[in-house]
């Protein structure tokens, strides 16, 4: 199979054992990571002790992780990386067996990347516009190895189910009577959260706006696009008096979505205590 035929022309590439691909990356939490190294390993959790799997193949599972933001890439070290924030979550909640929690947090992942969100967004849309979807029907919209990634990691997520070759779409509930004070209430909870630890005895006072967008997202399943629409209506209430807003150098937001407010970009936010 040649490499074009492997990915999509958004550059979607083969993985139907997501599971394994994460679990993979999960033994390098704490440490750097490379292709090679990663191969090892995968090779290790599928039990392929004797026959070694091809460059290509292991190439497929660890871009996708890249893709993704499951794995960051390190800025000291060429081809290194590292478990990212939300890659760090999964494997937390895949060594306590929270897989309820593990698939909320892999939804996310999946549906507001900026490199293949809208891919697994237009997926889902097409199987929902009826009761069910065909593999043929996938395979011709989608292409066939495209569409069998993205069937394998929409059902790890839990975001379809399937019965044989016939595919549908696993409604998941979202809480949307949140008003503006509300809104207030559970974003400074989720900043004390993410202050609470101190680094070097100097408490932590800046926190990522995406980091607090994934912990509201993950819980009340939001998109990025809703929970900035309500950080917005914030800044311009009677609550701005009490949020700062920091930016950050333009490597920063490499496989981030940027928080725009006033047509300026944001990376970082702080509270002021009162």
């Amino acid at each position: 199979m040649t490499r074009h035929s492997r990915r999509s022309s958004k550059g979607m590439m083969l993985v139907e054992d997501p599971r394994e691909t994460i679990k993979a990356a999960c033994e390098f939490y704490g440490r750097t990571v490379d292709l090679q190294r990663y191969k090892s390993t995968y090779e290790e959790i599928i039990g392929r002790y004797t026959k070694p799997i091809h460059i290509k193949h292991a190439h497929t599972h660890f871009y996708s992780l890249t893709s993704f933001n499951i794995l960051s890439p390190v800025e000291s070290g060429k081809g290194l990386y590292t478990l990212s924030h939300l890659g760090k979550q999964l494997c937390e909640n895949l060594q306590k067996s929270d897989i309820n929690e593990y698939k909320k947090i892999l939804r996310y992942i999946l549906l507001n990347n900026p490199n293949k969100g809208n891919l697994f967004q237009n997926f889902l849309e097409f199987i929902s516009e009826c009761s069910h979807r065909s593999r043929k029907e996938l395979y011709e919209k989608f292409k066939e190895i495209p569409a069998r990634a993205l069937i394998s990691w929409s059902i790890e997520a839990g975001l379809i189910d399937n019965l044989k070759d016939k595919f549908w779409i696993i409604e998941i509930p979202s809480e949307k009577d949140i008003d503006l004070d509300k809104f207030w209430n559970i974003l400074n909870s989720y900043y004390n959260e993410l202050t609470s630890s101190e680094i070097f005895g100097i408490d932590k006072v800046f926190v990522d706006i995406r980091d607090l967008t994934s912990k509201f997202c993950i819980k009340y399943n939001w998109s990025i696009d809703e929970f900035d629409e309500y950080l917005r209506k914030l800044l311009d209430s009677e609550y701005e008096a009490q949020i700062r807003l920091y930016g950050a150098p333009t490597s920063y937001f490499a496989n981030k979505k940027n928080f725009m407010y006033n047509n300026r970009v944001y990376a970082f936010l702080r509270i002021m205590v009162s």
